[in-house]
This record gives C-alpha cells, sequence and structure tokens, in this order.
C-alpha cells in the first residue's frame, strides 16, 4: 500500500474538497462559531493575534479586515480581547471536521459505487452484502466494473469494499501520518469493515482540524454506516451517518435513437440519448439527436417571429445550455442587446426564456402575469385562450409547491398551483432536469450545420450542481439498453399465462367464451370491405402502411391471458388483469417480413366511397425457417387496445428485427393502468372499488413484479395516442393515458393527453440497409417522439414524462450503482 506523494486521488479530489471547505468557512471555524479563528485553522492562537495586531485600525464595513474578529469593520482592542479569551482549540472545528468527513465520505462512496454497473433490478441487503464484499453470484446478473477516475485502480478489485480500499490509498498528503498504527491503513478488517487513514482538512498538517472515518457495512439493510471521527487539537467529536446502496435511473427517456420532444411536453428528470455515435447517423437533413419543440409557437404569427429571434440569439449566445438568457452573465447580455424590447425579462427571475416572451405577448393588463381561467382567477379577465391545454399544463405543473409532501393544498394553491393565472410562480420549465448525448457537440453541430440549440429549444433547469447538457456521455452517465438486456424479466412475465399454443389457444377461447357469456362482443372479420373491421396502421393515418381486417373483442375481461400470434385484434373497453402476453414469431428477421402480405386500400370508381382491399406487393413472399410466408401477419401481432383497463402489465414474445407494421401496439382513447390499491389516479372512478378488491386479491410477490414496468415490449412498435383533447372541455372530462414504472419498447410513439411516471426506455437502433431500412431509408426514420410537432397538428394535447427514481427496476438493464443518505 501507501499511496504517490501528493494529493492525487481522484483528481486530487481531497485537495479540491479541502480547498473549496476551508474557503467557504465549511470545516473551519468562523467568526460566529469560533472567535478569534482568524485563518480558520480551527484554533485560536499566535498567528491570529499577529493578525490582530498587524491590521490594528483598519476599518472596512464590507468585512475585508482579516482581522475585524467581532465583525464590527474596525480591528481594535475588542477583536485582540476576543483572541486572548478564546485561545486554544475551537470546539466547533471538530464537529465541523467530523461532518466534512461525512459529506467527503458521501462522495468517494458515490464515486465508486458509480464504477459498478449491474442488472439485477432491487439492490436488497443481501445483494448490497455480496456487493460490498465481492461475494455476488452469476444468478443475480451480470456485474461489470468500470475502470477508476483519477487514479490508477487495481485492475483486480471486484468488491465495493476493495474499490473504497484502492480509492482510499490514493488519499494522501506529504505529511507525517499522527499515529504509527495510520502506516498500515487503509485495510479491512474480518467483519468487512474499512479503516482509512486520517484526512487533514488544512495543507498545513495535522494541527488543523481533520477527521478519520470507518465504512462498517450494517447486516439487515443494504447500508453502509460510516462514522466520522473530527480533531482540532486536543478535542475531538465523532458523527456517524447511513448510506443505502441502491440504483436509481433519474432518466425519464433513455434511448439509442433520435427523441423529438413536441409542444405541451413537460419533462421531469433527465433525457438521453446514444444517436450520432454510429457512422452516418448524423447524415441526413434531419438527423438530430434531440429535436425539442418550444411550446409556445404556433399560437400567433407575432409570437413566433419574436421566437425566431429569440433562437437564433440564444444559438449564438447560451453558453451554458440551459436554454435561457442570464440577465447577470455580460456574455449572454449581448442577446439581450442584439434583440431590445423582444428579449426582456417579463417575469423578472433574472433570465429570459420563450415564456418571457410568451408572458410579454399576453399580458394585457401588464402585470407580468397571464389569465387563462376566469373562474380559477377569481373573476379576473382572460387574456390567453389559445391553447387551454398548454395554460393548464404549465399552471397545474408541480402540485407541491410547498415542498411539504402534501400536493394540491390550499398553501400550493396560495404559491400559484391551479389558480388560473400564468406567472413567475409557476417555475417554468420545458425540462426539469439535464440532457446527455453520447454524441460529440461538434460532431453533431458540423453535420448539422450550426448550433444544436437551433433545434432544441425550452428552458432547462437542471438539478443542483449539475449541468443542464452533457456531451459524451460514458457508461456512467448513460448506460446503452439493448433488447437483450430484458430476457429475465420476460421470463417472468411469460411464466404467469398459460402455455397456449397459438394454433389451438384454449386458454384464450375459453376467456373469450366468458368474456361472451357475461355480456360481451366479439366481431369476427369476414372480409368485406364494407365491414367495421378494418382498419389502416398506423391507426388514424392518412397514408397508411397497410391495413387490417381485425376480430374486435369488446366488453370483456382478461386475466393472465397469452393473446395468440396472428391475432391482429382490437379490444374495445376491455379489462385485463394481471399479465397480458402478446405473443408473435421472434424470428420474423427476412427483408420482407413488412411487405409480405401487405394491403392497399383501392376505390373501384374515383368518387364512389366503396373500397376494395389489394395486395400491395404482390408476389413478394418472407422466408421463416426455410418456407416461404405469402402472409406474415399470421405469424405477427399488430394489436390495438382502445379505452382498456390494465391492473397488471402487458409484455410479449421479443421479435429479434424491428418489423413496425407487423409486430405494432396501439393504446388508444383513455388507456388506465393500476397496480396500486391506494393510487390518487383512482379517486372519482366510477369502478374505483372493483379495482382495488382486484389489486388486494394479488399476492404481494405478483405485484412487486408487476409494478416494476407496465409495458415490457423491447423489440416492439408502440404508439399511445390519445386523440381526445377539446379545448373547451373540463380536464376532468379528458381522456389521459396513465402510465407506470419501466416503460420498454422498440421505439415509441406517444400523442394527446398524457401522464408517464417513471422511465420510457426504446431498444432499437436502426441501421442503414439493414432490417427495416433493406430497402432504403435512414437510420432518423425511426425515432422516440412526444407530442405534436407542427402547425398543421391544431390540438396539441398535453403531456407530462415525471422521472420515479424510488421504483424497482426490472432485472436485466445495465445501470450502475448509487448511494444516498438513508432516511
Amino acid at each position: 500500500m501507501g499511496g504517490a506523494p501528493g494529493w492525487n486521488h481522484a483528481g486530487s479530489l481531497v485537495a479540491a474538497f479541502a480547498a473549496c471547505a476551508c474557503s467557504a468557512g465549511t470545516i473551519a471555524a468562523t467568526t460566529g462559531d469560533c472567535p478569534g479563528d482568524t485563518d480558520a485553522s480551527g484554533w485560536v492562537d499566535i498567528e491570529d493575534f499577529l493578525t490582530v495586531l498587524g491590521e490594528w485600525g483598519c476599518f472596512d464595513p464590507a468585512g475585508l479586515c482579516t482581522g475585524d474578529v467581532n465583525g464590527d469593520g474596525y480591528v481594535n482592542i475588542e477583536d485582540l480581547l476576543a483572541v486572548l479569551l478564546n485561545w486554544g482549540p475551537c470546539p466547533a472545528a471538530a464537529v465541523s471536521a467530523a461532518s466534512a468527513g461525512l459529506d467527503f465520505a458521501e462522495q468517494m462512496l458515490s464515486q465508486e459505487a458509480a464504477r459498478f454497473i449491474i442488472t439485477k433490478g432491487e439492490v436488497d441487503a443481501a445483494y448490497a452484502h455480496d456487493l460490498w464484499l465481492g461475494t455476488y453470484d452469476p444468478a443475480d446478473g451480470d456485474v461489470v466494473i468500470l475502470p477508476a477516475e483519477g487514479y490508477i485502480g487495481d485492475p483486480s478489485v471486484n468488491s465495493l469494499v476493495g474499490a473504497m480500499l484502492d480509492a482510499h490509498d490514493h488519499v494522501w498528503a506529504p505529511l507525517p501520518l499522527p499515529s504509527p498504527a495510520d502506516k498500515a491503513l487503509p485495510t479491512v478488517d474480518q467483519f468487512g469493515t474499512l479503516h482509512v487513514r486520517p484526512v487533514p482538512l488544512t495543507l498545513t498538517g495535522w494541527d488543523g482540524p481533520y477527521f478519520r472515518l470507518t465504512y462498517e457495512l450494517l447486516d439487515e439493510l443494504p447500508q453502509v454506516r460510516v462514522t466520522s471521527e473530527g480533531v482540532a487539537g486536543t478535542v475531538s467529536d465523532t458523527l456517524t451517518a447511513n448510506f443505502r446502496i441502491t440504483r436509481k435511473i433519474d432518466y425519464v427517456i433513455v434511448s439509442p435513437g433520435r427523441v423529438m420532444i413536441g409542444k405541451n411536453v413537460s419533462v421531469t428528470g433527465a433525457l438521453g440519448t446514444h444517436y450520432g455515435i454510429v457512422a452516418g447517423e448524423l447524415d441526413g437533413a434531419e438527423a438530430d439527436p434531440l429535436v425539442m419543440r418550444s411550446d409556445f409557437y404556433y399560437l400567433n404569427s407575432g409570437l413566433d417571429t419574436k421566437l425566431d429571434t429569440f433562437y437564433a440569439q440564444m444559438a449564438l449566445h447560451d453558453t451554458d445550455g440551459d436554454g435561457r438568457i442570464s440577465i447577470n452573465d455580460p456574455a449572454e447580455q449581448l442577446a439581450i442587446d442584439a434583440a431590445p424590447g423582444i428579449i426582456v425579462d417579463t417575469d423578472q427571475n433574472g433570465f429570459v426564456d420563450d415564456f418571457d416572451l410568451f408572458l410579454a405577448h399576453y399580458d394585457v393588463d401588464d402585470n407580468q402575469a397571464v389569465v387563462y381561467d376566469a373562474v380559477l382567477a377569481g373573476g379576473q379577465p382572460v387574456e390567453f385562450e389559445a391553447d387551454l391545454q398548454l395554460a393548464r399544463l404549465i399552471d397545474e405543473a408541480n402540485p407541491d409547491r410547498d415542498g411539504d409532501g402534501l400536493p394540491s393544498t390550499p398553501d400550493d394553491h396560495s404559491l400559484g398551483w391551479k389558480d388560473g393565472v400564468l406567472d413567475v410562480m409557476d417555475t417554468y420549465a420545458k425540462v426539469r432536469g439535464r440532457l446527455a448525448f453520447a454524441v460529440a457537440r461538434a460532431e453533431w453541430e458540423v453535420a448539422h450545420g450550426g448550433s444544436y440549440q437551433t433545434v432544441v429549444h425550452g428552458p432547462i433547469q437542471p438539478g443542483l450542481g449539475e449541468p443542464a447538457v452533457i456531451f459524451e456521455a460514458d457508461e456512467r452517465e448513460l448506460p446503452e439498453i439493448t433488447v437483450g438486456n430484458f430476457e429475465t424479466a420476460l421470463a417472468w412475465f411469460e411464466l404467469q399465462v398459460p402455455a397456449d399454443p397459438p394454433a389451438a389457444p384454449v386458454d384464450f377461447n375459453a376467456q373469450v367464451a366468458a368474456g361472451l357469456a357475461a355480456g360481451g362482443t366479439l366481431i369476427l372479420p369476414t372480409g368485406d370491405p364494407a365491414e367495421i373491421n378494418w382498419e389502416a396502421i398506423p391507426y388514424g393515418a392518412q397514408a397508411a402502411d397497410d391495413y387490417f381486417d381485425r376480430p374486435i373483442y369488446r366488453d370483456m375481461t382478461f386475466t393472465n391471458v397469452r393473446i395468440p400470434m396472428g391475432l391482429n385484434g382490437l379490444f374495445e373497453n376491455c379489462e385485463f388483469r394481471g399479465v397480458t402476453f402478446i405473443e408473435t414469431e421472434p424470428d420474423c428477421v427476412h427483408e420482407n417480413w413488412n411487405f409480405a402480405g401487405a394491403l392497399e386500400q383501392v376505390e373501384i370508381a374515383p368518387g364512389s366511397g366503396i373500397f376494395i382491399y389489394e395486395l400491395r406487393f404482390p408476389g413478394v413472399t418472407a422466408d421463416l425457417h426455410g418456407v416461404p410466408v405469402p402472409d406474415t401477419k399470421l405469424f405477427s401481432n399488430n394489436v390495438r387496445f382502445h379505452d382498456c383497463t390494465f391492473i397488471g402489465s402487458v409484455a410479449g414474445d421479443t421479435p429479434l428485427e424491428h418489423t413496425h407494421w407487423r409486430n405494432h401496439l396501439q393504446f388508444t382513447g383513455e388507456t388506465r393502468f393500476y397496480i396500486h390499491a391506494d393510487d390518487p389516479d383512482l379517486d372519482g372512478q366510477p369502478d374505483a372499488a372493483d379495482i382495488q378488491a382486484v389489486i388486494n386479491a394479488m399476492d404481494i410477490g405478483v405485484l412487486q413484479e408487476l409494478r416494476k414496468s407496465s409495458i415490457l415490449l423491447p423489440g416492439w412498435s408502440a404508439g399511445i395516442v390519445a386523440f381526445t383533447s377539446d379545448q373547451e372541455a373540463d380536464p376532468v372530462d379528458i381522456p389521459e393515458v396513465k402510465l407506470k414504472g419501466t416503460i420498454v419498447a422498440g421505439t415509441l410513439e406517444a400523442r394527446g393527453t398524457l401522464d408517464f411516471h417513471g422511465t420510457l426506455m426504446t431498444t432499437f437502433r436502426a441501421v442503414a440497409g439493414e432490417g427495416p431500412l433493406f430497402y432504403g431509408g435512414h437510420p432518423s426514420d425511426f425515432k422516440t417522439a412526444i407530442g405534436f410537432f407542427g402547425p398543421g397538428d391544431c390540438d396539441f394535447g398535453r403531456i407530462t414524462l415525471r422521472d420515479d427514481p424510488d421504483r424497482t427496476l426490472p432485472d436485466g438493464i445495465p445501470w450502475h450503482l448509487s448511494v444516498e443518505p438513508a432516511p
């Protein structure tokens, strides 16, 4: 053991920590907690005495006289007396040093835990114990340990305590240790407890304050207890804190492909994409890794012109990438100078963003607020009616305004929640989190032909101490998700449904028969072009890729059901309990799989309104295990759920190729997902008691697994579309799709009025010349698209995306460990 000379751990972590702590007064005594300690050494001694004498007579009300111990602006006899009366070690310095030790330990734990990429969904006490000691079993999933950062680590490290020992072994100062026993440190005892060398908090040696740390794994909890002894001279104090070993994803979207965030979309959480790191992905006119549309375009042509001016200046002068101009930043102020009267801090919060331009445009009475609902606003005249869904999205964001854990209270209302007024109290942001890109900024902008901010619009409010935008994000920041990560999780879901063969789906047919007996309806297709079963794909598209003659299942209840391959059905107003497993042929890799059997709609005579359906690609077949297949619909599943309720989760077989016409699911109308009996979203639902009874009857272990993911469909194309978003309707009457947990699909499109609480993960990375791009096209054709993007979209709806870092993740997702203070 024994580290290199100097402060050399993790990019001089200790030196930076100590310097920051000392300069900020974090760990050194101040005039408030240790009068007389002018140099923040933790001692009142001869150095402080000489400082007061050396500055005798100094006068500065701003507090720049170092010898001004009592802060009255003068250095005089009162300061000298304070030094003499407080001579010796500062009692508060020991406490501050111990507190600094806990902060330092948390940083070290976080840094080293982030090296461990695991795939097990839940870190319980047993697994935390195995990770700490390196005794984990391959049956619990993969563990990949990334190289150390900031120092040359031991490549043989296989445990978290080993990584911590290695890291602390590189924490060293060129000072004699205070005790001979310290030379044997760091070390791990027989109980797995890590003991490390003391860490001084001044560069002058051990005469100043320092701390000693031990890290002890708790037996019955996934936690590490840190004991920090702070020492200042002859005074010592000890503090302890527990830190939980966990695995949290604070991302609301993670995708290998392009991401598009449209109008009327509010994002709370990080957003990350790997798009652009593969050769050729950035080529093309619309191949940006992220497109994010301002919420305030297409409301008024005059406002659009002002927004154009604002974003042109943003691309030139927004130095930190947060989508707003700081009025106190000289570099960013150039944008204000370039567009006087347009780029103005209307809400007077110190920043200019597109919300300021919106307020200025619609604020009739010039009070820095815009009224959209006269009733909620106590009778004030309405100033904005162009998009009431947008107004509600902004006004109803963050219902817990006072942070007391109780949303929608009178106090929250007094702080601007749902008060019918849009103003500074709504703390508007397009993204409350950070943006992370695997691609380099320069590569993106060279391919784009300009600043990425010409297509990424809206203010970004990252967490405290976080950057708004990260480029070249590595595995620690943004692990990549693939189809293969979910095999274990999907195996559990499939075990919950009967092994129903496609050729003879006995259980499915029995559940349909029970549904019919209970008053449900089944409408089977006959092939007649005039029947109601025909449907364009995608649903509602004017230029359809294909047409399906669907069987329709209406008003039925299914429990742990396997939907047979080739069904291609429409389920209306049905209830699904437990697992709904969608069956398909995984080996759908032939280049013609999308096209074999595809239909087009042909009008018999112009203007007749009478149609027939003919093969779109006559003679085209796909290969399946060496056998030509003229119609791959029989070996796939294109299913639509309309106004359905899921008390559980949707999962399915994993296609080995992304055949988006064939293996495609759509959720339309008022789709509801519930898996918690105390879900506040059940309030007011007419069938709340029935839903709660179903949930309460489920096994707790089953519930825990179901809660990990509402939709687990890696490799599938999914669409969540709630078309009804009437501007004049009461918000309660507008159908809203609600999803929770980890939502997984190959690609995803979501429009309308939706609320996601969790993480959306997509798995498909399109490759030119392969799969659905075999016959042409570009990787940018496949994307995760949330919301609407152009003026022709008209009624934009409203979508909220909120991360839920406290949820338990499905097994298989490669993500790094993290630590957090235990409650």
